[in-house]
């Protein structure tokens, strides 16, 4: 199945949750979900719901992350 990354098409072979997803995209995961947010068809995911939450087919997935500087 097919989703969206951050603008990008990614193909999934299985099934996964959204925290597989992204434990399978960084090596820093923990960092990287410590320090951003994640949008699932432009609605916020909680942290606590990355587990539990399937990614489906044409889902639209977008990390976003502070930036704090001048």
């Amino acid at each position: 199945m097919n989703i969206r990354y951050n603008g990008e098409v990614v193909e999934l072979n299985e099934a996964m949750s959204l925290l597989a997803f992204l434990q399978n995209r960084f090596d820093d995961w923990e960092a990287v979900i410590a320090r951003s947010v994640v949008a699932v068809n432009q609605q916020l995911v909680p942290r606590q719901e990355y587990d539990g939450y399937i990614l489906q087919k044409e889902d639209d997935i977008e990390l976003l992350t502070a930036v704090v500087g001048g």
